[in-house]
C-alpha cells in the first residue's frame, strides 16, 4: 500500500464528510467570510456542502456583479433546486422564456430542469444569494410544476399586510421539486418587540436579516445578527427573534420539510 494511496484515500474519505456533515443551528455571518474577487465581481461563501434533516445537499453563498456582466451563461441543474434572494441592486433574472428585473428583497425559484441566468441590469454593484440544495427524498419535479414552477417575485408586487407588530409579505406556501412544503415571507418587527414567545417545529427554518439589529435566541443560547447574517434553525430547536434596534427591522423567514 503506498503513500499516495493512502493520501488519495484520505482526501476521499474527508471530501465525503464534508459533504454529509450536518449544518447546525446557528447564526451565519456576513462578515465572517470574506468575499473573493472574481472576473464579474465577487463570491462569498456562506455555507459550503452540508447536509440537513430533508436535505442530502446544501450549498449558500452570495454573488456580487459588476454593472452589466453575467456570472456564466444561462444553465441548469439537472438534480438541483435553486432559491435566490436579491440583497442590493438590480437583477435581471431569466427562467426559461420569462425574465424580470429584480431589486432588493426580491426573489425567484429556479426548479431542477429549468434554464436560468442573471445580468446586472443596474448602473452599481448587484449582490444576491444562492441557496443551492437536493433533497434527500426523491424530486418530484413534476409536484413542483403542477404547484407552480419555477417563480420569478418582484418585492413591489406583493403587499405588505400591516398587524400590531408590524407587517408581514408573503411570498409564496406550495410545494416544490424538492419539498411537500416550501414557506416564505418577510416579517417587519416594531422597534423594541419579539415577534413571538420560544417555540419549536418540525420543519427547518432560515431567518435573514434584510434591515435592522435582532436578537435570536437558539435552544438556549442567544445572539445577535445584523442585515446580511443568515440565520439556521434546524428542526425542533427553541428559537425566537427579538427586534434590538431602536427602529423596524424586516427579515426573510422561510421553511421547508
Amino acid at each position: 500500500m503506498t503513500i499516495r494511496y493512502l493520501l488519495c484515500t484520505l482526501f476521499m474519505a474527508t471530501h465525503a464528510l464534508a459533504q454529509t456533515t450536518p449544518l447546525p443551528a446557528s447564526v451565519i455571518r456576513w462578515d465572517a467570510h470574506p468575499a473573493e474577487t472574481t472576473r464579474t465581481g465577487a463570491r462569498r461563501q456562506l455555507v459550503d456542502e452540508r447536509s440537513t434533516t430533508p436535505l442530502a445537499y446544501l450549498e449558500i453563498h452570495a454573488t456580487t456583479l459588476n454593472p452589466g456582466l453575467a456570472p456564466h451563461p444561462p444553465h441548469t441543474h439537472d438534480d438541483l433546486e435553486e432559491l435566490v434572494i436579491v440583497k442590493e441592486g438590480q437583477l435581471r433574472v431569466t427562467i426559461g422564456d420569462r425574465e424580470s428585473v429584480l431589486g432588493p428583497g426580491s426573489v425567484a425559484l429556479a426548479l431542477p430542469g429549468d434554464a436560468h441566468g442573471f445580468t446586472n441590469a443596474g448602473t452599481t454593484p448587484v449582490t444576491y444569494y444562492i441557496f443551492r440544495y437536493r433533497s434527500k427524498a426523491p424530486m418530484d419535479v413534476a409536484r413542483g410544476q403542477k404547484a407552480g414552477g419555477s417563480l420569478l417575485l418582484d418585492v413591489q408586487a406583493l403587499p405588505l399586510q400591516a398587524n400590531a407588530n408590524g407587517g408581514r409579505r408573503d411570498y409564496f406556501n406550495r410545494a416544490t421539486a424538492m419539498f411537500s412544503r416550501f414557506e416564505m415571507h418577510a416579517t417587519t418587527l416594531k422597534a423594541g418587540l419579539q415577534s413571538h414567545a420560544p417555540h419549536t417545529h418540525a420543519a427547518e427554518e432560515f431567518i435573514l436579516p434584510l434591515r435592522g439589529n435582532v436578537e435570536e435566541q437558539i435552544g438556549e443560547e442567544r445572539g445577535p445578527a445584523t442585515a446580511g447574517d443568515l440565520i439556521f434553525l434546524a428542526s425542533l430547536v427553541p428559537h425566537a427573534i427579538t427586534n434590538t434596534g431602536d427602529s423596524p427591522t424586516e427579515y426573510f423567514a422561510f421553511q421547508w420539510e
